[in-house]
């Protein structure tokens, strides 16, 4: 009852405050109460609405009461917390154990959504006002609950507020990154002074976050020393910065960019340009309708780029060249129609003029002599072509040769340009994980390259260490995250093709009938691993490298050229009769297999191998089999017999398969009841 009395005061002396009553509803995935599902038409609650039951209530925060998510309270131990909070105004606060959350009224209120201060891809401080909710009463989870500390709601001016957390979160992550070292604090203090400074923050405040910082790691012996520097720098007005090579920091670039964008705003958002525009309405648009202007099937798109990752000796030049090849004359490309042919440049950072001669007319070979008087234009290593250059400060400029480029992609009607590999066209300080750096090269120069010369744009880049297949050669969404480096390459590629070799773990399991072992080198899986305009298929279309006698004037060399070939379709007609092999043998297994799941859950997911573990175990056939074999057996027959849903009573089975979890295969199994309740 006095949780219930102090949450009806609260919205009798704040009758603003848009706070909501909200059922609740298990978050399957975080394994908690938070999510709230249409959050945005719960009714606003009154007085009278206010009662003990099982609810849990959220306040959607607004441009007059700011919310204040202090997600770093879970990264650092509590006395610093603690020291760091010592900073805020008293206010309500509420969340978990009442303080995860400070709610401010803001005096000057302006319009503002959110904004997630981080540290890398961690969150240290979020800052809500429209369009955003927080758990403001009830349960997080079964265990953990959240509630309000009922102090009076602090008045707080907009910028007042921007600087106070802005502070907060730069000393959180200075607190995060630093090792307490002596010479790291030298190099440490040296370039943070010199960041400050060079972004015009004033000597006080300087000052203010440094000896806080210190107090922060217990090296409030160094205060004196700090200070001296401080003054020192800001008179003579010469500033390093975090990026310095003379006084490096031991902090990746990404921490470095967090660190930087937080100083940039550090006292005020940055300033709105004022933007004139004038929106169409659907339905009334000034252009006629067209459609998409593929140029390539599923491949190339006129004004946009296309991804090719894969390992090292794959083969992506080759299928660069055959790209190519088939762009200016017409073929088909292995399996993909070609809908418009032109002329193609080809930049190739790592091969010469003479080894790209040995394979356009190896490829030539594989597909045949064009009819066309389209020409590939080709720039080798020899030019050492650098078309952008990156700065100490992470910016860039376009250098001259990109210039030049494009005036040639212009004279000579270019309509397809491939790059291999992409990180060879950089000069200076460029990061391939810099996420900002990555996005910069692609949306500024790249994309632009394609869209501003009505051209496709192909560019080939190294992959990880991670597989983009699975072990059942199912291509999943694997060679989406396989490219090496930074995710904003991907995000920005509308067209991610991925290349793979035939490993001899997948030969073994998948194609030992149809390939020969000495020949499963020979072969290369083109995966759908990403495509904004169409379906993409967990299939991989396997094409063959086939060696032809290219004669040279010293001889004869032999040169690979890649073929499509009818792996993939005879693989197709084998599977399905063995998918549906496997399907009946689930049927016929499907008690068995309902055992090992949970009758009081509607939904739940059971690892492959446990169940697989079970059912050989009550196999008549262990005895004398190895438990080992009997389990790989079941396993791939739940993976193939459950890959589309079986139903059975009032459940439905399905094979699933989730990267993200330590086990990855999983069997769901789901009553109609569920799906009946679901608000989807």
């Amino acid at each position: 009852m006095q949780i219930t009395n102090e949450l009806k005061s609260i919205v009798q002396t704040y009758p603003d405050l848009d706070i909501a009553k909200a059922p609740r509803q298990m978050d399957r995935v975080k394994k908690n109460y938070k999510k709230v599902f249409y959050w945005e038409d719960k009714p606003k609650v009154k007085v009278e609405d206010i009662k003990e039951e099982n609810v849990n209530y959220i306040i959607r925060s607004s441009n007059k009461y700011a919310d204040i998510d202090l997600d770093f309270l879970k990264q650092v131990p509590t006395n610093v917390a603690q020291i760091i909070l010592s900073d805020f105004p008293k206010t309500l606060s509420f969340g978990r154990n009442g303080i995860g959350h400070l709610l401010f009224e803001i005096i000057d209120q302006r319009d503002f959504g959110k904004k997630v201060i981080e540290l890398g891809e961690k969150a240290i401080i979020e800052f809500r006002c429209k369009g955003a909710y927080s758990l403001f009463q009830g349960l997080i989870t079964d265990q953990d609950e959240a509630f309000v500390n009922n102090h009076p709601v602090y008045k707080i001016k907009f910028n007042d507020l921007w600087q106070l957390i802005h502070e907060a979160a730069l000393i959180v992550c200075l607190y995060k990154l630093s090792t307490g070292n002596h010479g790291v604090i030298n190099s440490f203090n040296t370039n943070l002074i010199g960041e400050l400074g060079s972004n015009n923050i004033s000597i006080e405040q300087t000052e203010r976050i440094l000896l806080k910082y210190l107090k922060l790691i217990g090296r409030e012996d160094r205060n004196k020393e700090t200070i001296t520097d401080i003054k020192s720098f800001y008179k003579s007005g010469k500033f390093s910065n975090l990026f310095s090579k003379n006084h490096p920091l031991p902090w990746n670039n990404n921490d470095k960019y967090s660190v930087r964008a937080i100083i940039k705003t550090l006292n005020e958002p940055p300033k709105k340009e004022e933007i004139f525009f004038e929106p169409q309405i659907w339905g009334q648009f000034k252009q006629p309708l067209k459609k998409r202007e593929f140029v390539i099937q599923d491949y190339l798109k006129k004004g946009n780029m296309t991804l090719v990752v894969g390992p090292a000796g794959v083969a992506k030049t080759t299928f660069l060249c055959s790209t190519a090849m088939s762009y200016t004359g017409g073929f088909d490309l292995f399996g993909k129609k070609v809908f418009e042919t032109g002329n193609a440049l080809l930049l190739v950072a790592e091969e010469d003029y003479n080894e790209m001669d040995l394979r356009l007319q190896a490829t030539e070979k594989a597909l045949g002599k064009s009819g066309t008087n389209n020409k590939i234009h080709v720039i080798g290593y020899d030019h050492n072509f650098k078309m952008v250059h990156f700065n100490k400060d992470g910016t860039s400029n376009k250098l001259k040769l990109f210039d030049h480029l494009e005036s040639y992609i212009k004279k000579h009607n270019i309509g397809f340009i491939g790059m291999d590999p992409l990180i060879s066209y950089q000069s200076g300080n460029f990061d391939e994980n810099s996420n900002p750096q990555m996005d910069d090269f692609c949306k500024n120069y790249l994309i632009p390259l394609a869209k501003n010369n009505n051209a496709s744009v192909m560019v080939n880049h190294h992959t990880n260490k991670i597989s983009q297949m699975d072990d059942s050669g199912s291509s999943s969404d694997l060679a989406m995250h396989a490219g090496r480096g930074a995710s904003s390459l991907v995000a920005a590629a509308r067209i991610v093709i991925g290349l793979s070799g035939m490993s001899k773990k997948l030969w073994q399991a998948e194609y030992v009938k149809e390939v020969q072992e000495f020949e499963r080198k020979n072969y290369v899986a083109i995966i759908d691993a990403k495509n904004n305009y169409s379906a993409t298929s967990e299939i991989p279309k396997w094409i063959k490298k086939v060696v032809y006698k290219i004669e040279c004037s010293d001889g004869i060399e032999n040169v690979a050229a890649l073929m499509d070939c009818n792996l993939t379709d005879l693989k197709d007609s084998r599977k399905e009769l063995h998918v549906q092999h496997q399907k009946k043998q689930c049927e016929d297994l499907i008690q068995r297999i309902q055992e090992c799941f949970n009758d009081n859950l509607t939904t739940e997911d059971v690892p492959v191998h446990s169940i697989a573990k079970k059912l050989a175990n009550t196999d008549k056939r262990i005895g004398f089999t190895k438990e080992a074999t009997l389990v790989q057996e079941y396993t791939r027959t739940l993976k193939g017999g459950l890959f589309s849903a079986i139903k059975f009573g009032k459940w439905t089975y399905k094979y699933e398969y989730m990267d993200h979890k330590a086990k990855k295969h999983f069997i769901n199994r789901t009553s109609q009841e569920f799906y009946d309740n679901s608000p989807f």
